[in-house]
């Protein structure tokens, strides 16, 4: 994009997902939850990883820190300066935005050009250091890149940059467009890029072959390519806030007039916008031009997503009014989701030997729990409670957890520590009836490496781990 030029953005740019842009995933702790946004955001955002910031929430988190506001900086001469500085909503917001003024200068660069030339990354490289990926070396739409050009090109052609050998689940074709802005020696052109796209290619190889068996090759192309590339619906890319533990602050103090821009409409953009402050107009100016009154207002585009996690076990966490919650989709992850992911067996105990399984472990104490005590589900544990560096196996093929010592230590400061502080702490002498002392955590967790899983009682084995076997 010309960055002197301002082009009004457009909000909805057509963006299609099948996930929600709004979305709280929740459940019990260690249920997979930051894991599971984790592999759908990679699903989401592909290659682009500056497309996503992730930020956690806390009990003194603020709107200043969510959205933005001035503070002290230090400039290059050492002198401090009040600048605003941006949160990760202004962030993630800024490069949506930026994207859909992209992709209208893109269009017009597309409509304006009389003659267009292929650029090939090296499909086939004769080596490794001639091997050009995209996905890796171009992070920025304006940055300039010198690539090897046919004798004839001229500054102010369109170049289309064409990407063979792509990531996996990525297919080959048109991934950027730009113009040649300037010649080099050797035949090398320098080309700045005004449009990339990180998710579909713009044009695919399978299209552009039906004009031209030979279109990777470098060189000028044919009436018939232009003419496909100039009706071509450029697609947009995604941008994704994640937000972890959001109960975990005061949600409506932190999104404060924001929070008006999550009601979305039929296309995925803000049903209403919202009016901009003087440091936020100003802002935007600095970093998406145009004029103050052009920012007066905003909406969330259709390509924002923001994802959260939610766990309404933990303790001093804040609630959401109604008004809040209907704004967004809520999924619920249930307390086993995902167990097949995860397992590992050790010996526990000195006196007492007895080969135990995570997972049978944990669903035991969890049917314990609910049965005896009637604890709810959101306090029970998920798969996920251990990390899987704790339950690493020795191999795919033994399921023997690798290091003993460290799973021992893990289920004590955080399995045994969860029981008796919070989850049972009205029980604790009950749940932990294998030990001699339940009066202090130090004594249950010194049974715990004599005698292994009889710290939970006599009867613990039979009527709740057996069971779990079948």
């Amino acid at each position: 994009m010309d960055r002197g030029d301002f082009i009004q953005p457009e909000y909805y740019t057509r963006f299609e997902s099948d996930y929600e842009r709004n979305r709280i995933v929740f459940g019990a702790p260690g249920t997979g939850k930051s894991f599971q946004l984790k592999q759908e955001a990679e699903d989401l955002i592909g290659c682009a990883k500056k497309n996503m910031e992730r930020v956690t929430f806390h009990t003194d988190y603020s709107y200043a820190q969510f959205v933005g506001t001035y503070k002290p900086v230090t400039d290059t001469d050492g002198k401090i300066r009040y600048d605003f500085v941006p949160g990760p909503f202004m962030r993630v917001y800024v490069k949506a935005i930026r994207n859909s003024q992209q992709m209208i200068r893109a269009y017009q660069l597309m409509e304006q050009a009389e003659v267009m030339y292929l650029f090939p990354t090296s499909p086939n490289p004769s080596n490794e250091e001639e091997k050009w990926d995209l996905f890796e070396e171009v992070s920025e739409v304006g940055q300039v890149k010198a690539l090897r050009a046919q004798k004839g090109i001229r500054i102010g052609d369109l170049a289309l940059i064409y990407v063979a050998n792509t990531k996996p689940g990525y297919n080959n074709g048109i991934y950027a467009i730009g113009t040649i802005v300037a010649k080099q020696a050797g035949d090398m052109a320098v080309i700045r890029f005004d449009y990339v796209s990180y998710y579909y290619p713009i044009i695919g190889y399978e299209t552009l072959r039906e004009y031209d068996p030979n279109v990777r090759s470098n060189g000028r192309v044919s009436e018939e390519i232009m003419e496909r590339v100039k009706e071509t619906e450029l697609p947009a890319n995604p941008y994704l806030l994640v937000i972890e533990e959001i109960n975990r602050a005061k949600v409506a103090a932190v999104f404060g007039d924001v929070f008006q821009l999550l009601d979305r409409d039929e296309n995925n953009v803000s049903e209403y916008g919202i009016h901009t402050s003087e440091d936020v107009r100003r802002y935007l100016v600095s970093q998406l031009k145009g004029k103050e009154d052009d920012w007066a207002e905003i909406k969330l585009p259709d390509n924002m997503f923001i994802w959260a996690t939610m766990n309404s076990a933990d303790q001093g966490v804040f609630p959401m009014d109604t008004a809040f919650k209907r704004r967004w989709n809520f999924e619920y992850l249930g307390i086993n989701a995902n167990e097949e992911k995860i397992h590992g067996t050790v010996m526990l105990g000195t006196s007492i030997i007895q080969e135990v399984e995570w997972n049978l472990l944990r669903r035991a104490i969890n049917d314990k729990l609910a049965k005896e005590y009637k604890v709810n589900e959101d306090k029970l544990m998920g798969p996920f409670f251990l990390s899987g560096k704790v339950l690493q196996t020795v191999s795919e093929e033994d399921d023997t957890i690798a290091d003993t010592d460290r799973f021992m230590e893990t289920f004590k400061s955080k399995v045994i520590m969860y029981l008796y502080e919070d989850a049972a702490r009205q029980y604790k002498h009950k749940l932990f009836a294998g030990c001699g002392d339940t009066t202090k955590y130090s004594a249950v967790c010194d049974s715990f490496d004599e005698i292994g899983i009889q710290i939970f009682g006599e009867d613990f084995e039979d009527l709740y781990y057996n069971p779990q076997k079948g």
